[in-house]
């Protein structure tokens, strides 16, 4: 309960710090460096598996959901 009863009765040092918090974030968006199309690498993999003869729900019963757990 320190923390609300500091605040209260220190209004300016409140005002002082949020000012130069906000002071830094503007100034740090604006030298933050910006690319219009950056590279973007998505981690994935695909996997194939053949079971002849196999209808569909087979190949998810009993290959796919095995599979992906």
């Amino acid at each position: 309960m320190k923390l609300p009863r500091i605040s209260i009765y220190n209004y300016q040092f409140r005002i002082l710090v949020f000012l130069l918090l906000t002071i830094l974030g503007v100034s740090s968006f604006l030298n933050m460096p910006r690319i219009e199309n950056p590279e973007m690498t998505i981690p994935g993999g695909t996997t194939y598996v053949v079971y002849p003869g196999a209808s569909p729900l087979d190949m998810e019963q009993l290959i796919a959901n095995p599979l992906e757990e």
